[in-house]
């Protein structure tokens, strides 16, 4: 089993290659994204904001509140644990909270309020057949997702499905992906 060297060694590379990106192929992706609003069924779902060269999520968001999708965001919490919060549907409501985390004013449905989520998109730097998912290393999601039996998919540009990806044993797998050009990619 890879060691946490591994992991942290792919996350440099990822992240270097987020910050490449330029503006208009992210303002693309954000796009592209939203165009996959549809495809997610009816919710609720729990989702979050993109941050630090995360793919663009409030395109989708807004696509989702637009159809009349209750959509769940995370607040991340000092231990780095999540509660949630339900978002009203403005973008600027949204306040950065720990690690510039962007999240709804609203009152928090605590940790387990991911437990109310149909489905669940979820931050990742990186993604592999298998389902395995590389995150940022603080935990975080792989703490939430013990609090839902929902099916997972992680956010991701097209180019960080990877062949494979360092796991550990703590690691929760997902379900699929959701890409701006491939749109819902779900596991076999």
């Amino acid at each position: 089993m890879p060691g946490p060297d591994a992991k942290a060694e792919l996350r440099k590379v990822l992240r270097a290659r987020r910050a490449e990106r330029g503006e208009a192929e992210r303002t693309r992706a954000g796009e592209a994204l939203a165009g996959h609003a549809a495809s997610l069924g009816p919710g609720p779902i729990a989702a979050f904001v993109g941050i630090r060269g995360e793919p663009p999520t409030l395109a989708l968001l807004a696509a989702l509140h637009a159809r009349g999708v209750r959509v769940l965001l995370p607040l991340l919490r000092a231990d780095l644990d999540l509660e949630w919060a339900v978002f009203d549907g403005d973008p600027a409501g949204l306040a950065e909270g720990l690690r510039g985390v962007l999240e709804p004013p609203g009152e928090s449905l605590g940790l387990h309020g991911i437990a109310e989520a149909a489905l669940v998109l979820a931050p990742a730097l990186a993604v592999d057949g298998a389902g395995h998912r590389l995150g940022q290393g603080g935990g975080s999601y792989d703490r939430a997702l013990t609090r839902t039996s929902a099916p997972v998919l992680a956010v991701v540009f097209d180019d960080e499905l990877l062949e494979s990806v360092p796991v550990q044993r703590h690691d929760r797998p997902v379900g699929g992906t959701l890409t701006p050009a491939g749109g819902v990619r779900r596991r076999l």
